[in-house]
C-alpha cells in the first residue's frame, strides 16, 4: 500500500523532470490524492479534507497561495 503512494509521488516527480504539460501532472496528483483518501486507515496521510487538491499541487510547484486562501 505505501509502495503505491511512494510510486504515484515518483512518476509526478518523473513527469515534472520531464517537463510534461501541467494538466497531465496534475491528474497524476489527483491520482494520488484519490488513492490517499480511500486508504486513510492503512497509513500516514495527512489530509485536512480542506482543498487537498490544492494543497498537493502547491506541494509539487504547480499552483500559488492563492489558491489555498
Amino acid at each position: 500500500m505505501k509502495e503505491l503512494n511512494v510510486l504515484l509521488d515518483l512518476q509526478i516527480q518523473e513527469l515534472k523532470v520531464q517537463s510534461k504539460p501541467k494538466d497531465e501532472i496534475i491528474e497524476k496528483i489527483k491520482e494520488l490524492v484519490t488513492f490517499m483518501e480511500k486508504n486513510l486507515d492503512k497509513g500516514l496521510f495527512i489530509l485536512t479534507g480542506d482543498n487537498d487538491l490544492a494543497r498537493f499541487t502547491k506541494k509539487y510547484g504547480l499552483t500559488n497561495q492563492s489558491l489555498l486562501d
